[in-house]
């Protein structure tokens, strides 16, 4: 087995986490370790992509249980983790009309987390956004 040139462990104690040129600088997961590639078949598409973002920390788990890690690829670090942060950091709903015990759904943490980081956003929460959970 080949190894990494930088660190001298076999090639199949990584997975490699790039940014795609082709895919918009989406993020791809792979690997020569059959054990991970067997079982993260159910987190990744076609295109070796996390298919929801949602499921990060399952990914996350699949590496330590595999006795793999992470080697990240040119800018892939950075922009893991400002994709980990939308995923783990829990967005805080500041209402009076929101309910205790009620909370966002993952999907809404993430999209609210991504629209507060950008400079400028309009946002409309639109019929099935999950209103409901407020009220």
């Amino acid at each position: 087995m080949s190894q990494d040139t930088e660190t001298s462990k076999p090639l199949d104690s990584f997975v490699f986490c790039q940014p795609s040129e082709s895919l918009n600088g989406a993020l791809r997961f792979q690997s020569v370790n059959s054990e991970w590639l067997g079982q993260a078949r159910e987190l990744l598409d076609q295109y070796n992509t996390l298919s929801d973002w949602t499921r990060l920390k399952e990914l996350e788990d699949l590496v330590r249980a595999c006795g793999v890690e992470f080697k990240f690829v040119d800018i892939a670090e950075e922009k893991y983790k400002f994709l980990s942060d939308l995923v783990t950091v829990p967005f805080e709903v500041n209402s009076p009309w929101f309910k205790e015990g009620n909370d966002l759904f993952p999907f809404q943490h993430i999209g609210l987390n991504l629209a507060e980081s950008l400079e400028r956003v309009l946002l409309q929460w639109d019929t099935g956004g999950g209103k409901t959970l407020a009220g």
